[in-house]
């Protein structure tokens, strides 16, 4: 109902585990514009606890057991357009809140079934979509050598010529917990 008056959606994990009957982790939404987040963050959020800040998005812990996090990384003009940057298909779901309706991936709902990890290759991340094959893998999900492939040549693409673009395309708790860099790191 909060949602109801902004253009945002609802999309990725909370989508795959509305559909595949699994517990919701956490709520991401994304926006068509960066007014719409502010007016959002400013008529609704004013004075929430948050839970913590990114580059990409931030984090609210509402009631005692929701998270919400709002994306702002990009803005996204359908919800179509989400799916460019999502790594996996079992993402590619989403939820247009203005229009009340589901918008998903054409192989969305059979590679769910399946448990089928399929690659997008022009995902934004893709060292952090080589680092989530293993939660999937813990979640039942394969992954077979054809997606590998294009995922390494994916990676392959990146121009990291520094440690400061390394730990943009890994993210901050990624860079910490792995590479147990310090502050001054």
């Amino acid at each position: 109902k909060l949602l109801k008056n902004y253009n945002c959606y609802i999309a990725g994990g909370a989508i795959t585990s509305l559909f595949t009957g699994k517990e919701i982790n956490d709520i991401d939404v994304y926006f068509k514009n960066k007014s719409e987040l502010f007016d959002l963050l400013y008529r609704e959020f004013e004075g929430q606890y948050i839970i913590y800040v990114t580059k990409k998005a931030i984090t609210f812990k509402l009631n005692d057991n929701e998270t919400v996090q709002f994306v702002y990384m990009n803005y996204y003009d359908t919800a179509k357009d989400i799916f460019n940057d999502f790594d996996f298909t079992v993402n590619m779901g989403a939820f247009d809140i203005q229009k009340d309706k589901f918008v998903l991936r054409e192989d969305f709902l059979k590679d769910n079934i399946q448990k089928k990890l399929v690659v997008n290759t022009n995902t934004a991340y893709p060292l952090v979509t080589a680092t989530r094959i293993l939660k999937y893998q813990l979640k039942g999900y394969s992954i077979d050598v054809f997606e590998l492939i294009k995922l390494t040549l994916t990676i392959n693409k990146l121009n990291i010529n520094s440690y400061k673009k390394l730990e943009e395309q890994l993210g901050r708790n990624v860079w910490r917990k792995y590479f147990k860099i310090n502050k001054r790191g």
